[in-house]
C-alpha cells in the first residue's frame, strides 16, 4: 500500500537461492525487463523492481479479481469484451516487436471482482522480441 494515494499493490518475491533451474532465472529476468518497456492498460504494469542479497522482488498492480476460469462461463457480449481487451494488447505487443507465447486463461486476470473489470495479461517468462514483417 502506497501512503500517499493508499492504492494496494502485489508483490512477488523470489528467493534465488530456492531455485534450482537455471532457466527460471532467466525467464524472470526477461519478464521484468520487458514488464519495464510495455505501457498498455491490459498489460499488468511492473511498478518497482529490487534486488536485495539473494531475493527479486516486483511490485505490480494488483489483480485480485481471479483468471478467466473463475468467472466462467461468459455472456457473448462478455466474450466480445474481453477478447477485445486481449487482442488489443497481444496487437500493442506485436508493435513492440515481442510475442507473448504463453496465452491461456490463467495468465489473463480481472483487476477486480466488479462484474466489469477490466482484464490484464500476466506471465511474461516465455516472451520473445521477435521481427516482425
Amino acid at each position: 500500500v502506497t501512503t500517499v494515494s493508499s492504492i494496494i499493490y502485489a508483490m512477488k518475491s523470489i528467493h534465488l537461492s530456492r531455485v534450482t533451474d537455471v532457466n527460471f532465472v532467466e525467464e524472470l529476468r526477461n519478464e521484468i525487463a520487458i514488464l519495464k518497456t510495455l505501457d498498455h492498460p491490459h498489460i499488468v504494469r511492473a511498478m518497482e523492481t529490487y534486488e536485495h542479497r539473494n531475493q527479486i522482488f516486483i511490485v505490480m498492480e494488483l489483480c485480485s479479481g481471479g483468471d478467466l476460469y473463475s468467472r466462467d462461463p461468459y455472456t457473448e457480449e462478455e466474450a466480445a469484451r474481453i477478447t477485445s481487451s486481449i487482442l488489443s494488447a497481444i496487437g500493442y505487443m506485436h508493435s513492440k516487436g515481442f510475442t507473448h507465447r504463453d496465452l491461456k486463461y490463467e495468465n489473463i486476470l480481472f483487476m477486480s471482482n466488479d462484474p466489469q473489470s477490466e482484464i490484464k495479461l500476466i506471465d511474461f517468462g516465455m516472451c520473445l522480441f521477435v521481427r516482425f514483417g
